[in-house]
């Protein structure tokens, strides 16, 4: 979790910066209070709110069905691996291919397998998140192993796409869409596979791909792959992090003028997550990939969403009125109060608002924000004054870490 800092200063101090490892951060702004996901918990309730996500029927047309799976896809290379333990339940095969171009597409092959029938409605019952307003979801194939037999569900899987908005009662709207897959007649024993894609990249971002994904599983897994194909001119780094061993085996291929990484790992035991640790531990291993150089590369992208025009009769009212103030810290004081106590918190994080802030004017007129909004809002106000005042991205994942 990425936090958004305010950093006021005078004019002879220099500017401080921070920026994260990857640009698929959440900003976050130390204006409001200190949990992202909890933000204003404690106030009232807020009313419904009416978002322009797009229509039932457009958001439908983003999943496809029994869509063939992409040539770069490897399938056979890839295979799965029983067990050699029993458990309850347990993944053959976890696979996730990743093709970069002018968007990203991620596949993902995952066989899923029970031997006790209380764990079959996990077995049965997935789902899969995505972003209609800049991704689409191809299904290509659901099917069933029962021994020598093999069962095609791709067609008759009951799929449900949901807007469920789960973190709505903490004032937050990502435009997130659930595609819940239901599969009958799945027994003990049986293996089933699900392979979809997930294409389209959120365009705040320009281009440039960066993901974290989990390594270990809450289950066992008999045959972990990652792979990662893009242009062998373009830049890419790596870098794994957590508990335990994080030399994951790493093969490196050149075809032509593409290359592909690819990790793999074979029988890997369940992690069992615990939900009370300090969320500076890191309970699973991670693999990070991201095509920024460093964090003044991303710092740069972030400067670059910041830029505040505002202009309004609002703005320019506001900034009088504090001004009147004689004292420049009492001006601050009243600037930050203003921010904190006028504007409400309310995040429509669609598209490129997950990390693009609404413009100042905006704000004031609407009177609510979330946290990069509020940030932006304050950062003009305070140079409106001549008082010079800058965003930070901090990472606050590991609280440990901060002053």
């Amino acid at each position: 979790m990425m936090k958004f800092k305010l950093v006021t200063q005078t004019p002879t101090q220099r500017p401080t910066r921070r920026a994260a490892w990857f640009a698929s951060l959440c900003i976050y702004a130390w204006l409001s209070n200190p949990t992202f996901l909890y933000a204003q918990a404690n106030a009232p309730a807020e009313p419904a709110v009416a978002t322009q996500a797009a229509s039932l029927t457009a958001i439908q047309s983003t999943m496809r069905r029994a869509v063939a799976i992409p040539d770069w896809v490897k399938l056979k290379e890839i295979k799965p691996q029983k067990l050699k333990s029993v458990y309850a339940m347990s993944m053959p095969l976890f696979d996730t291919q990743i093709y970069l171009d002018k968007s990203s597409t991620v596949f993902n092959r995952h066989i899923y397998t029970a031997t006790q029938t209380a764990m079959l409605s996990r077995v049965a019952n997935h789902d899969i998140v995505y972003f209609p307003e800049y991704q689409t979801l191809a299904i290509h194939r659901i099917r069933i192993v029962r021994g020598e037999e093999i069962i095609d569900k791709t067609n008759s899987a009951t799929i449900k796409l949901l807007q469920q908005e789960q973190a709505l009662n903490s004032g937050i709207m990502t435009g997130a869409v659930n595609a819940t897959v239901l599969v009958d007649d799945v027994r003990v024993n049986d293996e089933l596979e699900i392979c979809y894609s997930i294409q389209g990249d959120n365009p705040v971002f320009a281009g440039k791909y960066a993901t974290t994904k989990i390594w270990d599983y809450a289950y066992a897994i008999g045959q972990k792959h990652l792979s990662i194909n893009y242009p062998k001119d373009e830049f890419l780094q790596f870098r794994v992090s957590g508990p335990g061993d994080t030399n994951l085996v790493k093969q490196e291929k050149i075809d032509g003028s593409r290359k592909t990484l690819e990790w793999s790992a074979q029988q890997l035991a369940p992690i069992e997550f615990e939900s009370d640790v300090p969320t500076e531990m890191e309970q699973f291993r991670t693999l990070q990939l991201t095509q920024y150089r460093n964090w003044q590369e991303v710092a740069k992208w972030a400067d670059d969403l910041f830029v505040s025009k505002a202009n309004s009769g609002l703005m320019q009212q506001l900034v009088t009125d504090i001004s009147n103030y004689p004292d420049t810290e009492i001006r601050i004081a009243k600037a930050l109060e203003y921010v904190q106590n006028e504007v409400r918190y309310l995040s429509l994080s669609l598209g490129e608002s997950s990390h693009r802030p609404a413009q100042p004017d905006e704000v004031l007129k609407r009177r609510f924000g979330d946290c990069k909004d509020k940030s932006l809002l304050l950062v003009s106000i305070l140079r409106a004054l001549n008082i010079q005042a800058y965003p930070v991205l901090i990472n606050s994942s590991g609280h440990s870490a901060l002053d």
